[in-house]
Formats: C-alpha cells, structure tokens, sequence
C-alpha cells in the first residue's frame, strides 16, 4: 500500500487488533489541497497516482479521464466535489507539483500524458 497509495499502515497501541493508515505524502490533515477550497480532494489525487503507477509510471489523458468516468467525474462537467476536474488535474494538481501534464513527445495530433510529480515522490 505504500508504494501504490503512499500510505503505511501502523498498529494502533490503544486496542487490540487495531491498526490506522497514515499517508506518507505529508499532505493537509484535513486533505485540503487548495486553500479556499472546502472539501477533501486527497482522496482522488491518491487514486490518480494510482492509476499511474499502475500503468507503468505514465498514464495517457485518456487513461485518466475514462478512469475518472467510472466515478462520474468528466472534463468540462463541474462536479459537485471536485470542481472543474480538468481544471483541478491539469493545472492546480500540476501547480502543487503533485502531478506532471505534458506532450507526448512526436504525437500528432497532440495526446498528452500524465506522471507523479516530485511533490508526490516524498
């Protein structure tokens, strides 16, 4: 779980058979990634990371947004807990270097490509 989520998971001491997941990205307690921004959006920024690592450390647009489909979330549609998802994946997620967009090298027409950020590597 923590090379795929980032997350480590430790035996709580105060009862038995118990154990709590601590992220070892150094994110917001609160998972705010933007402030001003109400709600929690660690939890998708953690499953897109996810779908990277899956597909080899680099995942296409389309890789991204047919996942993202699966969850009701499209580019160019607002949604009602993220916001504008294109917006949030492909610029404030780039901004906080959590993630990297960029064009895929020799495509034409231009297809771009998704891959962890240094933020995401710590």
């Amino acid at each position: 779980m923590e090379v795929v989520f980032g997350i480590d998971v430790k035996k709580d001491n105060t009862a038995k058979h118990s154990y709590v997941l601590v992220s070892k990205m150094n994110l917001p307690h609160n998972g705010i990634l933007h402030h001003g921004r109400g709600f929690p959006k660690a939890g998708l920024l953690m499953n897109l990371l996810g779908v990277i690592f899956m597909k080899g450390n680099c995942a296409t647009e389309e890789d991204i947004w047919d996942f993202l489909g699966k969850m009701n979330i499209y580019a160019g549609k607002r949604h009602f807990l993220v916001g504008e998802p294109k917006k949030l994946i492909t610029q404030d997620l780039v901004q906080l270097k959590y993630l990297e967009y960029q064009q895929v090298p020799g495509s034409d027409p231009a297809c771009y490509e998704f891959l962890w950020g240094p933020r995401a590597h710590t």
